[in-house]
């Protein structure tokens, strides 16, 4: 679903690009427009016209320029299916919300017929991550598609201090339903992912972008929404058995080695750079992990727990505070949904998975 929403990204651009050409565009011109690869290109063009969109080649001086045909097109009267359809893809396209793709979408849908009566509609529901500023991600979009400098407010860093920056736009990207807008940052002299929900502010100038080398954004996104920052290392994470069989699905790391061990749990290493995001994915295991390399890890890991715990005051503390044994800590979850319980502490016994009565293991 994330690759299908990236190729809809760049297809729309094409599209956009095409339909302001109405004399056409050359391989050459796209290429400077849409950033991406002759190859690509090509590809793209083959598959917009596999959809059934029609684009013709006019040679002109002897080469190729591409143009959107401005055919009239039939009045729509979907089915219920159709519809329906219709509005399953706006809602796999929300987090684009406020991008032309999502506007022409959206009226669409209000030309559309609505369903028979008796059926229940369907409505675009907010994106599950945070939803980004529609009006942000217009100003972006313009600024884009103008190739015009951008003035953006983007909050980063540990503390989420907000700092204005001066960009050039490249492209829009979607990586696990975060949008990003890659540009290419002028105080840094490098290409940046900035995460769009994280910008509260935008201005698009009248100054034109500059130039800048081609991005590899599979280099750029190699490390999918985790900011890692800081100079290489090698870390090495225990996985209790209980877990140690979503190690591939929840990887530290694209690159991670796990080491099968003895007692059923695994050892993941894998070499990132600096430490901060290696912290947080090992306490996103709760006690079924266990920092073992390096020594910076580890106390970063115990300091993030003692100072979590330090947070409940104990009963030395306060007299009325109650005090719960592990072994009935699943008692106090609710029969409804029950999760793991476990104990911060020396001699903590193994997480426990406790599962509502009502719920029978299928034979």
């Amino acid at each position: 679903m994330r690759r299908t929403r990236e190729i809809l990204i760049r297809l729309w651009r094409l599209v956009d690009v095409l339909h302001s050409r109405r004399l056409g565009a050359s391989i050459a011109v796209l290429r400077e427009e849409l950033q991406t690869s002759r190859a690509t290109l090509y590809r793209d063009l083959a598959l917009l016209q596999e959809a059934g969109v029609r684009i013709q080649a006019d040679r002109v001086n002897g080469e190729a320029r591409y143009r959107l045909l401005q055919d009239a097109m039939p009045a729509l009267a979907p089915t219920v299916r159709q519809f329906v359809a219709l509005r399953l893809a706006r809602t796999m396209l929300e987090p684009l919300a406020g991008t032309a793709l999502c506007d022409e979408l959206d009226a669409l849908l209000a030309k559309a017929a609505p369903p028979k009566a008796g059926t229940s509609t369907m409505t675009a529901q907010p994106a599950p991550r945070g939803a980004s500023s529609p009006e942000i991600v217009r100003c972006l979009e313009v600024a884009l598609e103008r190739r015009h400098r951008v003035q953006l407010l983007h909050r980063g860093g540990r503390r989420g201090e907000p700092r204005w920056r001066t960009v050039d736009p490249i492209c829009f990207h979607l990586v696990q339903e975060h949008l990003y807008f890659v540009a290419h940052d002028l105080e840094k002299d490098a290409p940046r992912a900035f995460k769009v929900v994280r910008i509260p502010e935008a201005r698009a100038t009248e100054e034109p972008a500059g130039t800048h080398p081609e991005v590899d954004l599979a280099a750029l996104f190699r490390h999918a929404v985790k900011v890692w920052t800081g100079d290489p290392v090698d870390v090495a994470v225990w996985l209790a058995s209980n877990v140690a069989w979503k190690a591939a699905e929840w990887p530290l790391h694209a690159d991670q080695v796990v080491e099968p061990q003895g007692d059923g749990g695994c050892i993941v290493r894998a070499r990132v750079a600096g430490v901060t995001e290696a912290m947080r994915w090992v306490l996103g295991w709760g006690a079924a992990a266990r920092a073992l390399e390096p020594p910076e890890l580890t106390a970063l890991v115990l300091g993030e727990l003692t100072g979590a715990v330090a947070r409940y005051p104990s009963a030395a503390v306060r007299e009325d505070a109650p005090v719960l044994h592990p072994a009935k800590a699943k008692q106090a979850v609710s029969p409804i949904v029950r999760r793991t319980a476990f104990r911060i502490g020396p001699n903590r016994p193994a997480a426990t998975e406790t599962r509502p009565r009502s719920m029978k293991r299928n034979p």
